[in-house]
């Protein structure tokens, strides 16, 4: 997190923020606690074999931003999706 003090701006990464907001346990609580680094290497594999399977319109580890202002301080948020679709509509499905 970095406080811009010149732009009255705050950045965080999507991941801080949820650190912050969820300060103990585990953000999935479908999974029984594993070491962390099994917990790690099973969810790249997932999400390669998830990423190799989609269609030519599936775009894999898409970063993202969005800036809003509340109570006068500009936050500015940001992180990667592990991938973005569109359906053919306009419209986007966005993967996390």
């Amino acid at each position: 997190m970095y406080y811009n003090r010149s732009e009255n701006c705050i950045e965080i990464a999507v991941r801080e923020l949820c650190a912050l907001a969820y300060a103990g346990g585990s953000l999935d609580l479908r999974l029984p606690p594993k070491s962390p680094w099994a917990r790690a290497a099973e969810g790249r594999d997932a999400h390669r074999d998830l990423q190799n399977g989609r269609g030519g319109n599936y775009h894999p580890e898409v970063f993202l931003r969005t800036v809003c202002v509340c109570g006068g301080v500009t936050f500015s948020v940001s992180g990667r999706a592990d991938g973005i679709s569109t359906d053919g509509e306009g419209g986007y499905l966005i993967e996390e």
